[in-house]
């Protein structure tokens, strides 16, 4: 498909581009979007047909390439975007009045990212003084700095590296019915993200009792932790807080302060390829998976509204800490393992209880029946049976 047709009062020009929604197949699907009169339209690649009126159009841009623009209704529940040429020219012709205001702000947007643009060259020229004047220590600190600024499509390249090289830990689970219900607790977190991020999500059969998030979004969730958790809100917390790493962008800020001047200098000159084809060796040593004290914090700051929002409670992430830590020695080396869970769950509660709960989700699937098929035991020995209404061992067995 063109970008953009020719276009007329009853012809209005279309552009190739897509939809975030969370009933679409992994949250969201290509599709022709359409700039018409009153509203932009999408017809998805699935059949729907979605449209947001200009007068309820929040509008950004962004995305890896900085072109992407995002046209959001005012609940945040619908995207349509498209980075084809002519897309923001066309919008500006036809939402007249109503998008004036989101307009002024993509302006106001484009004059900071090219004030950011500048000061990262300054930090760049800055570090390389700093690296020729023996500041190695100056150096990893505008790395970290320099990282942030670079485009989400960085860490994407750095985790896919990292994810093809480590070993899995066991096989992937294919079960339709295990498979499916983490997809749908990801997809509902992930509407809450930036829509730069696409988070993917890989299950795999291990007692490992953990999950974690590459940079960019790759999920691995192990069924160890699929096992252990007693509601879908305790595997929603640990998502929700995996994630964040990967939105606050912790992985690539982890390696830049942590691996010296070599890498440090990578990131600072944009240099992708040398730092993706070092990817499988960061992860192995821990540093894409492990995080500093004030990262852990900040992730469960960051992923714990996102639990409550989805209608997940948000208090079940301190709940199953308390049970993670038992587990830790199944943990392999690279994966790492979180600090003082006692402490962080007192923490989570008192955040939790400032939340504003929202109405309980509704789930198209049943907890126990997706413990039930785990490939192995789902946390309990074979003489304990599992409550299908509940999804938890019957009282009086604990999980093993």
């Amino acid at each position: 498909m063109p970008a953009a047709k020719n276009s007329s009062l009853l012809d209005p020009p279309s552009f190739a581009g897509g939809v975030f929604r969370a009933d679409l197949p992994n949250g969201r699907a290509g599709a022709e979007v359409t700039v018409g009169l009153y509203a932009v339209k999408a017809h998805t690649s699935t059949g729907a047909d979605i449209e947001i009126p200009y007068g309820r159009c929040h509008l950004e841009q962004g995305g890896a390439s900085g072109r992407m623009v995002f046209c959001r209704d005012q609940e945040r529940t619908v995207t349509i975007f498209s980075e084809a040429p002519g897309f923001l020219a066309a919008l500006t012709a036809a939402g007249g009045v109503a998008l004036a205001g989101p307009l002024a702000n993509i302006k106001r947007a484009q004059t900071t990212q090219r004030k950011a643009a500048g000061r990262l060259w300054l930090v760049a020229a800055s570090a390389v003084l700093l690296l020729l004047a023996g500041g190695y220590v100056g150096l990893r600190s505008a790395a970290g700095v320099a990282a942030r600024a670079l485009p989400v499509s960085v860490d994407r390249k750095l985790g896919d590296a990292a994810y093809a090289a480590l070993p899995k830990q066991g096989p992937l689970v294919t079960d339709p019915v295990v498979v499916n219900a983490v997809q749908d607790i990801v997809s509902r977190l992930a509407v809450l993200a930036p829509p730069t991020f696409t988070f993917r999500v890989a299950v795999v059969d291990s007692e490992i009792k953990n999950a974690f998030c590459l940079p960019g979004g790759q999920i691995v969730v192990f069924t160890g932790l699929l096992a252990l958790a007693e509601s879908p809100s305790e595997v929603a917390g640990v998502l929700a807080h995996e994630m964040a790493h990967a939105v606050l962008r912790h992985g690539i800020e982890r390696v830049a302060q942590t691996m010296g001047v070599v890498v440090a200098f990578q990131l600072l000159i944009g240099d992708v390829a040398g730092l993706a084809a070092l990817g499988a060796q960061l992860a192995q040593e821990g540093l894409l998976t492990s995080y500093s004290r004030d990262q852990e914090s900040a992730a469960d700051l960051h992923g714990l509204p996102w639990t409550n929002d989805a209608g997940f409670d948000a208090q079940a992430l301190g709940t199953i800490l308390l049970r993670l830590d038992k587990g830790t020695a199944l943990v392999p080396s690279w994966l790492g393992s979180h600090p003082e869970p006692r402490q962080r769950q007192a923490a989570i509660a008192s955040l939790s209880r400032t939340l504003t709960r929202r109405a309980p989700v509704v789930l198209p699937f049943n907890w126990g029946e997706v413990r039930a098929h785990l490939p192995r035991p789902a946390g309990v020995d074979s003489k304990t049976e599992v409550n299908q209404d509940a999804g938890v061992p019957d009282a009086g067995e604990g999980i093993q």
